[in-house]
């Protein structure tokens, strides 16, 4: 499993603008899955 991130202050100029996140959750025997969440409160 990879280390925490704090991808919104690393992927984009404005996170303040983000309305929602979609989180790909990969795992071999189950298949994939797309999530989506709120951002993070600041």
């Amino acid at each position: 499993m990879c280390p925490p991130c704090n991808y919104a202050s690393v992927s984009t100029d404005g996170p303040e603008r983000v309305e929602k996140f979609a989180i790909l959750v990969l795992n071999d025997p189950h298949g994939a899955v797309i999530r989506e969440a709120d951002p993070p409160r600041q």
